[in-house]
Parts: C-alpha cells; structure tokens; sequence
C-alpha cells in the first residue's frame, strides 16, 4: 500500500499541473493495455449535478478505498466482426484516498498474471466539479476521460485509439454498494453513435477465491 499512495501521489501531482493548464476535457476515455491515448479536447460545460449525498461530487469515488476483487469478462478481440471470444479472470485491487480530497488510486493486479499491473488514478476538479479517470502501466500515463456522476451512476469518456484508428472509449460505473460495484468499458468507432461493450468487472469485497 505504500508503495501505491507514493506511486499515486506523484501521478497524481503530473495529472493535477495539467488542470490548470487545460480546459475540461471531452468525456472520452482510455484502456488497460491499448495503445497512447490520443489528445483530449475540450468539453462544453454541462448541467449534470453531482450524485445526491457528495456535495460537490468529491467523494463519488471513495468506494473505492480498501481492498476489493473483481471477476472479468473480457472481449479479446474487440471492434472485430469476425471475432466473439470472451475471456475470464480474476483481478485485485487496492484503493488509497489520496491526501487533501484529490482523488483516488487504485492498483489493478491479475494473480494468473503476475507480469500485469496497472493503476487507476481518480482525479476530481473541484473548479468545474468534473472527475478524471486516468490509467497507468509501463511508464506511460494515458489521456483521462471524463464525466461525473448521476444518480449514482459514473460516466467517463474520452478519444483514444485503438490497433492505429481513432475511437471514443467509455467507461461506466454502477451498482454501486459497500460490498459490489459493477465497471465496464465500450468502444465506439462512430464517433458515439454506436457503442461495443468489451469488458466488465464485477467487484466485491474481499480476496480472490
């Protein structure tokens, strides 16, 4: 866990010294394992309120905090016709609260897959009450997407790329307990007409079986 918030904070301080410089991006989003996100552009303002019970959406993503499990499904090919097969797995995930109400991180392990992991870095922006959803492995820090929360509902998206084409990713946080959440990730090559979901994580409280 240490190593995770010292790990955090200092993506976090890269992320945050682009708040500044930037305007709020496009709700588009990035993936686990795809190639370099491409550049965020900006994001008209919006009337979405924050979920009920977090003034300000601050808080929309402490849920996260502790240990959880998580059981993939994951389409291996995606954005490809001719390809359907689905892979399953188990993930292990430590949340931290990083400090001053930044955000939060959390890492991303598959213990089948001792050579994987990542980290996700949640990053909210008290001046446009927006979160960014950022991913990080192997030295790079993609592109975030962007959203908030509705009802209890998180939306994120953002443009990135996928196999050298340009598509939108979207994550989608729901059914959220203290025990379960539900994540998952689609793509579109349409510019957001049309949506493939790809991945789904099922989270729960405790350790891999």
């Amino acid at each position: 866990m240490s190593r995770l918030l010292v790990a955090s904070c200092l993506l976090a301080c890269t992320a945050l010294a682009g708040f500044a410089a930037t305007t709020p991006p496009t709700p588009d989003a990035a993936m686990p394992a795809v190639a370099t996100p491409a550049a965020v552009t900006p994001v008209a303002a919006t009337s979405i309120a924050a979920s009920p019970g977090t003034p300000g959406g601050g808080q929309d993503f402490d849920f996260l905090a502790g240990r959880w499990t998580a059981h993939n499904r994951r389409l291996v090919r995606p954005l490809d016709p001719a390809a359907d097969a689905w892979e399953e797995f188990d993930s292990v995930h430590d949340g931290v609260l990083l400090p001053n109400g930044v955000g939060v991180a959390d890492d991303f392990r598959i213990p089948s897959r001792p050579e994987f992991a990542g980290l996700a870095l949640q990053l909210h922006d008290p001046a446009t009450g927006q979160w960014r959803a950022y991913w990080y492995r192997n030295g790079v820090l993609g592109a975030p997407l962007a959203g908030r929360f509705v009802d209890g509902i998180g939306v994120f998206e953002g443009p990135d790329t996928h196999e050298g084409r340009p598509i939108r990713t979207r994550y989608t946080w729901s059914r959220i307990t203290p025990r379960s959440a539900r994540w998952e990730q689609a793509y579109s090559e349409d510019g957001g007409r049309t949506w493939e979901t790809n991945w789904a994580m099922d989270y729960r409280r405790g350790e891999v079986d």
